[in-house]
């Protein structure tokens, strides 16, 4: 295994994921982190709401619990959406503004491309091996 692969493919194809080893998105720490700060706020702004304003009727305590949940829930899906919509374009690098100079815009009609970072000494091995493979075509980058 020489380093990093990167296969291009006009479908996806799901059966290739273990095999080309890829790695778990990070999108769902952004999604937590987002509802737990959502979560926090919530509480906050309510409770510190209650208590600079105090709007005492019936005997009731200042902070009542019950319909805080509502907000703190609220506050939960606002913001782990919001960081995870953040957490997408941080992920995904983008906006990209050129593609990968190995990219080939057939790999988006009808071919497959596979893209294997080696040093200059492996790379007739690695040549010779896509050809025995039965590769159409073999570059290098």
């Amino acid at each position: 295994y020489p380093g990093q692969i990167r296969l291009y493919s006009p479908v996806p194809l799901h059966e290739l994921d273990d095999v080309i080893d890829k790695k778990q998105s990070k999108i769902r720490w952004f999604s937590l982190a987002g509802a737990l700060f959502g979560f926090t706020l919530g509480w906050v702004l309510t409770l510190y709401t209650s208590f600079e304003w105090n709007l005492i009727t019936g005997g009731k305590p200042v902070a009542s619990i019950p319909p805080y949940i509502i907000v703190a829930f609220e506050f939960t899906i606002l913001f782990g959406a919001l960081f995870t919509f953040i957490g997408l374009f941080v992920t995904s690098k983008l906006p990209r503004v050129s593609l990968f100079s190995e990219y080939d815009e057939r790999f988006s009609v009808d071919k497959f491309g596979i893209f294997v970072e080696c040093s200059d000494e492996e790379s007739p091995d690695i040549k010779n091996l896509m050809e025995s493979l039965g590769a159409e075509e073999v570059h290098s980058v």
